[in-house]
């Protein structure tokens, strides 16, 4: 026997839900049959891949709890929808950008605004560490990238108590690499290192500068300090795995 699923995923009421929170709600309602909340539960459409939907773009650019990493993907399909002969695709794209810079200029000036009040290193770091972000967003060659990856550079300069901890050093010289200044990445990295020998953070920072001037010796190096049995709290797994790829794997033969 046939079935039609289009009959079994008809919304008798007119209700179409937009997202899954929707389809449950509208479920445990009576409002949906059970054939058209599971269609919407296990049928999940990543934003990144076409066909853009973009009532969900426009959804999740809504969010007040927007993070970077969905932002991020949201910048990198804004950028290949602007470029589409479909002139209303474009229009959508550029809208959503500005709405996005928009967002993080409003964030920026509350987080300063907060600095003045409060200044002290967390509300320093959390302003800076926005900045960067936005800087990441929209790209660091880009004009806007480039100018808040530049602001943040100017925040750590004027920030001179903050030199001695080794996370805000490995910040400062990695913003320095990004920003074509790599002769004083390094003189900040080789200061803190005297220091901080065993430190993680400047260890991943001394070894990405390594990287960017093709030192791949220098790279494994600065990566044999960091042991995989020690791991520090702040590691992250993709530190890991750089970490065994350099010091234990064909890069060693």
């Amino acid at each position: 026997m046939s079935m039609d699923f289009r009959k079994l995923l008809q919304s008798d009421t007119g209700f179409v839900p937009k997202t899954q929170s929707q389809a449950l709600q509208a479920f445990s309602e009576g409002v949906l049959g059970s054939s058209f909340f599971i269609h919407k539960a296990v049928n999940v459409h990543p934003i990144v891949e076409e066909p853009w939907d973009l009532d969900e773009m426009d959804r999740i650019l809504a969010k007040p709890d927007l993070d970077y990493d969905t932002a991020a993907s949201l910048v990198s399909v804004f950028n290949r929808m602007i470029r589409q002969p479909d002139k209303e695709l474009a229009l959508f794209a550029a809208e959503s950008l500005d709405a996005l810079e928009r967002r993080y200029v409003s964030l920026i000036r509350a987080l300063g605004s907060e600095r003045q009040k409060n200044p002290t290193a967390d509300t320093f770091r959390a302003l800076a560490k926005t900045c960067i972000e936005v800087g990441h967003l929209f790209g660091g060659d880009s004009a806007l990238g480039s100018f808040y990856l530049s602001e943040a550079l100017r925040m750590y300069a004027g920030e001179p108590l903050l030199a001695a901890d080794p996370l805000d050093s490995a910040a400062r010289a990695i913003l320095m690499m990004e920003t074509g200044k790599p002769d004083e990445a390094a003189t900040i990295i080789n200061a803190a290192l005297e220091m901080y020998s065993d430190h993680r953070g400047l260890r991943m920072a001394a070894a990405e500068l390594a990287f960017r001037r093709r030192d791949i010796s220098g790279v494994i190096s600065h990566l044999e300090y960091l042991s995989l049995e020690s791991v520090d709290q702040d590691a992250s797994l993709s530190d890991e795995e750089i970490v065994a790829f350099w010091t234990g794997g064909a890069c060693r033969d």
